[in-house]
């Protein structure tokens, strides 16, 4: 569990010292500490025991030189120290459990009476053996039930199962076929799961951290039972003088001692690698070193042997296994009672407790906006109909008075690099968890998601250093797997085909990681300002997330386009499919949770949901071939609603045309005589008057309004890729429209007035907060009221739609006409030949349905009431039941309705 939940990527970095911690200085330490145990009991100090050998004394030292700083690391989080030091004593409580096991295993055989000798040059053999022999088979397993769990969608039994199987069949097979260390390959295990983490599924992990947390917290619990029922047991043995009680405070204060040593020698080495300690970490982290779990499990093993075990026959002198366990559990409980609880004073007298001044800056506005929220929100209850008469100074100081800033005062001038280097590692965060969320989502590959999280972690190591998209690039094809391949591919065309595959995996890596990039810092650029209260540090930030994102999306579709460009368009179809498929899940789970339908149904629906997601992951075939121009047009909204024989007298009029990447389709106030349809490719288009900008995709159509309308272009598209598109002479098109059973006018005016719409109302308050999916999908609901038939259309200002000028003009009684595209904020008249869209706001729906809603309530007790009242005028009860259901069925089917 604690492998598991360990990051990857600071563990790599605190591998040498917790290593030479965990390796050389366990062995010192245990040593010093049989050195010490030989003179308490070998040399009579406090008593003498004539089986008290070398071998046992060693064994003494394995079993108290095993730390087990659970309570020391908890603490470390909660006071928000260095990650740098809790890290180090955690990684090396990793390790030295593994190490002190196999310490233990090489002296347990040779403490019995008779046993074989104990041998340098066998044990450094037997030492490694058992050591290496661990390690492999944890990262064997390691590996392999990374690849099981990949398989597995979504499921937090079976893959809480594997987890757990995996972690006692590497045991059991280490420790009882191969004769190695187990306690080391499930460690290896779990460091290989947390590099692998994103093999869970996103909803599951969570799931199996509390679970295994859980079950740690048990064994724990148990193991402490245990030894404690030990400990009141022997403390009332004959086997125990009142010696060993003074012993045991000796040694308390010695081994602390030989900590200190142990630390402090292996200080000055540390300095070589990555993170090192500073003097003051290197005191909390010698007194941080507290006994635990293995240290207890290893004691009582020794003493089992003693006892007879469940072989019969004591293996170990029963006079050196008594005062070998009770020391153990002693040392564990005082540094448990006496070094756990004085850490966090130790921690405030070193002086690591201080936190620095932009920390505390941003603690101190957070806090501040939290109080004013809050104030807000008392204001609005005030007003609250059942609330409104509560005692209002009981509560602001049940509230308010609470929630104080944490830190003192704030003293001395911060430094810009400070509010610099704080807003990048902010942004690198924020970095992170996009990175995270596309994960979570599907629309990352595991491999990228690994990939981008190691980047962001050595970028924030470096001081100043930024995420760029030339480093993504480099990534993507500067490793050494990608270059044999290359090289391989470029022997021959029969090379070529057979590393075709893993060519395609490749550049989709190297795909998937340039749009997780992009997206990335997107969210970065969104989200820094509610961080970062210096707008200019704040601009820096965007500033670099726009320009990298810009690089690598030119970089990206240069490589695509000259590489793989099949495997580029199946990848953007895989990730719409599954970007569509988030979308089914979370409106069906918002169903649910809107009561809108029973759980049954919602189960069934999910796991349909979920088994497409499943089905998607595992796709195999890598490449896909450009649509057929004529498929692509039936993706067009316009063309798809229109009969037959008006989409074969419009494929005959047009003309298949294509475009270079770059070049302009329209031109800014160019006549459009066409309609545009893109079938392969991306435009973009732009209209410079209201700043806004769109990409076409197949199937997408632009140059619309103009050609209807009969102006000049206000948007330029230009090819973004290499583009096919479909051109539809405006005269074909008005023939069709000019037929009586034609909807060709208003569905192209719809089509072409939801991107108006999306720009114009992106600019005004509340849209311009809104996501550019939310907008765009409320445009979806847009209604056309034209001008053809009527010599004008007078429109009244409604507090609950938006109305929005496509073409021709509007009066709204000054002397200045409104003229399209625009939003018509006022009453006013529009000339005739005009053409207004209006778009009800999300609340007036929601306002609709629930009105809808209540009156369906409202009947259907009204009609109960009569029925009741009926009842009592001799209507069977039989015949009221019946009533009844189909009430209650008439009111759910009308709620869905409204639903």
């Amino acid at each position: 569990e604690s492998a598991f939940n360990t990051s990857y990527h600071t563990f790599t970095r605190v591998f040498g010292s917790a290593a030479l911690l965990a390796g050389p200085g366990l062995i010192l330490a245990s040593v010093l500490t049989a050195v010490l145990s030989f003179w308490f009991y070998r040399w009579g100090l406090f008593k003498e025991i004539p089986e008290w050998n070398f071998s046992a004394a060693m064994l003494f030292g394995s079993i108290l030189s095993a730390t087990d700083p659970v309570a020391v690391v908890a603490l470390l989080k909660e006071v928000k120290a260095d990650h740098k030091v809790s890290t180090v004593i955690e990684g090396e409580s990793l390790m030295n459990d593994g190490v002190a096991m196999v310490m233990f295993l090489l002296f347990i055989e040779t403490v019995p009476p008779g046993a074989e000798a104990f041998s340098i040059g066998k044990a450094i053999l037997s030492f490694l053996r058992i050591a290496g022999g661990g390690t492999g088979i944890g990262i064997v397993f390691g590996f392999f039930t990374a690849a099981l769990l990949q398989r597995v969608f979504n499921d937090p039994f079976i893959e809480v199962t594997l987890a757990l199987c995996a972690a006692y069949i590497s045991f059991y097979v280490a420790q009882a076929f191969a004769d190695v260390s187990g306690v080391l390959a499930v460690v290896a295990l779990g460091i290989v799961m947390a590099s692998r983490r994103n093999s869970v599924s996103p909803e599951v992990e969570h799931f199996m951290h509390l679970f295994l947390e859980t079950m740690v917290y048990f064994a724990n619990t148990l193991i402490f039972v245990v030894v404690g029922i030990q400990i009141v047991e022997k403390s009332t043995s004959d086997d125990l003088a009142g010696s060993d009680w003074v012993a045991l405070i000796v040694l308390y204060i010695a081994v602390n001692i030989i900590r200190f040593v142990v630390v402090f020698v292996c200080l000055p080495i540390t300095r070589f690698f990555k993170y090192h300690l500073t003097v003051k970490e290197a005191c909390l982290v010698a007194w941080g070193g507290l006994r635990g779990a293995v240290g207890l499990s290893l004691a009582l093993m020794v003493e089992n042997s003693a006892t007879g075990g469940p072989n019969g026959g004591g293996a170990i002198p029963k006079n050196v296994a008594v005062p070998l366990a009770f020391h153990a559990s002693g040392i564990v409980m005082t540094t448990l009672v006496i070094n756990g609880i004085s850490t966090r004073k130790l921690f405030m007298l070193l002086g690591l407790d201080v936190v620095p001044r932009v920390r505390c800056m941003a603690t101190y506005n957070a806090v501040t906006k939290l109080n004013g929220e809050m104030v807000t929100r008392m204001k609005v209850l005030q007003t609250d109909r059942s609330l409104a008469d509560s005692d209002w100074l009981q509560t602001t100081k049940l509230s308010l008075d609470k929630l104080k800033y944490p830190y003192g005062t704030i003293s001395g001038d911060i430094a810009d690099s400070d509010f610099q280097e704080k807003a990048r590692v902010t942004a690198l965060r924020i970095f992170k968890c996009a990175v995270w969320d596309l994960s979570r989502s599907g629309l990352l590959r595991r491999r990228a998601t690994r990939l981008l999280l190691q980047y962001a972690d050595t970028t924030s190591e470096t001081e100043g250093a930024f995420l760029t998209a030339e480093q993504i690039a480099q990534i993507g094809t500067n490793g050494k797997r990608y270059q044999i391949v290359m090289k391989l591919s470029g022997m021959s065309t029969m090379m070529e085909k057979m590393m075709g595959g893993i060519l395609d995996n490749f550049f989709l890596t190297i795909f998937s990681m340039s749009v997780g990039f992009v997206h990335a810092l997107t969210e970065v650029e969104h989200k820094i300002d509610k961080f970062v209260l210096d707008k200019a540090v704040a601009g820096g930030i965007k500033y670099k997330c726009t320009r990298e994102a810009q690089a690598c999306m030119t970089s990206l579709k240069e490589y695509s386009s000259t590489h793989f460009p099949k495997v580029a368009l199946a990848s953007k179809s895989k990730q719409a499919a599954r970007t569509v498929l988030n979308n089914a899940r979370r409106t069906i789970v918002s169903l649910f949770e809107d009561c809108a339908i029973e759980e049954s149904s919602y189960l069934k629906l999910r796991r349909m949901i979920e088994s497409h997601m499943q089905q998607l992951g595992r796709r195999v075939g890598h490449r896909q071939t450009p649509i057929e121009p004529k498929l692509a047009l039936q993706q067009a909204f316009w063309f798809a609603r229109e009969p037959l024989d008006h989409q074969t007298q419009l494929i005959e009029a047009a003309t298949l045309e294509s475009a270079a990447e770059g070049s302009t389709i329209v031109h800014l106030e160019e006549k459009v005589k066409h309609v545009f349809v893109v079938v392969n490719g991306i435009v973009h288009v732009t209209h410079d008057e209201l700043e806004a900008e769109a990409y076409m995709g197949p199937g997408q159509s632009f140059g619309i309004l103009a050609a209807l309308s009969g102006t000049s272009s206000k948007i330029t598209a230009e090819a973004v890729t290499a583009v096919q598109f479909y051109e539809f002479p405006i005269e074909v098109v008005q023939q069709i429209i000019d037929t009586e059973s034609s909807e060709l006018s208003d569905n192209l005016w719809l089509v072409g007035g939801r991107l108006l719409a999306c720009w114009l109302l992106a600019a005004r308050l509340p849209y311009a907060l809104w996501s550019q999916g939310k907008l765009k999908l409320h445009c979806e609901s847009a209604q056309l009221q034209k001008t053809w038939s009527d010599p004008e259309l007078c429109l009244r200002a409604h507090p609950s739609k938006d109305y929005v000028l496509l073409s021709g003009q509007a009066d709204s009684g000054t002397d200045v006409p409104l003229v399209a595209p625009c939003v018509l904020t006022q009453s006013c008249t529009v000339a005739e030949h005009g053409v207004v869209m209006w778009i009800a706001h999300g609340d007036e729906a929601a306002k609709s349905r629930e009105s809808k809603t209540n009156q369906a309530r409202r009947s259907r007790k009204s009609v109960l009431a009569n029925h009741k009242m009926a009842n009592g005028n001799g209507y069977s009860h039989r015949h009221n039941q019946e009533l009844r259901a189909s009430l209650l069925a008439s009111d759910e089917l009308q709620t869905e309705e409204a639903l």
